[in-house]
């Protein structure tokens, strides 16, 4: 997609989709994260 420009790796893209996943059922809900931090919309 970014035609290899991308900023990160594909781990460094995979470390914040991976941690949400594996967070547990009562852990964070309902918010906007941008990489590993909790961000404003």
């Amino acid at each position: 997609m970014t035609c290899n420009t991308g900023s990160m790796t594909v781990e460094e893209g995979a470390r914040a989709p991976v941690m949400l996943a594996l967070s547990p059922d009562d852990g964070p809900s309902g918010l906007f994260y941008d990489q590993m931090n909790v961000s404003s919309f």
